[in-house]
């Protein structure tokens, strides 16, 4: 499916549980992608989000199991509540230096997700608090390392960057 330039918004669950969804081209006037738009798309295999975009919004593309390919713009500041849950073909994600906060459980259940690239590896802390300003600091040199943290170890924590 092409959605048509001009679009500005994808509304949330517009695209929800369309199984044969196998591909989306999404156009550069979209700067909104609302929750759980491509939530259970289980035969999306790749998305490219728009350099507009600066949240990705919680269940987003949750359920997504066919998904393998997500191209996150720099634009993007902030990943929302299981926006990848359930991704579980996601192999790898780059995390871009615009983005600084993803919320708890962004990428829990993404079962093959064994490596996650932070573009930018300073001033990062996980923390059970939403609205904390400090947590626990936590290294993230380590895209494997990274990979086990956010779909295990601290899926559970709200991740910040200071």
């Amino acid at each position: 499916i092409s959605i048509p330039s001009g679009v500005t918004s994808i509304s949330s669950g517009t695209f929800s549980d369309c199984n044969s969804l196998k591909s989306v081209v999404i156009p550069n006037s979209v700067t909104s992608i609302d929750g759980y738009a491509f939530s259970g798309c289980s035969s999306l295999t790749s998305i490219s989000i728009p350099s507009g975009v600066t949240s990705i919004s919680s269940g987003t593309f949750s359920d997504c199991s066919s998904l393998k390919s997500v191209v996150i713009p720099n634009s993007v500041t902030s990943i929302g509540y299981q926006a990848f849950f359930g991704c579980s073909n996601l192999a790898s994600i780059s995390i871009p230096s615009g983005v600084t906060s993803i919320e708890k459980m962004a990428f829990g259940k993404c079962s093959k997700l064994t490596s996650v690239t932070f573009n930018n590896k300073s001033g990062w802390y996980y923390t059970s608090d939403s609205s904390a300003t400090s947590g626990t600091s936590i290294s993230v040199t380590n895209a494997s390392t990274n990979a086990t943290n956010l779909t295990s170890n601290y899926q559970s924590y709200y991740w910040k960057r200071k």
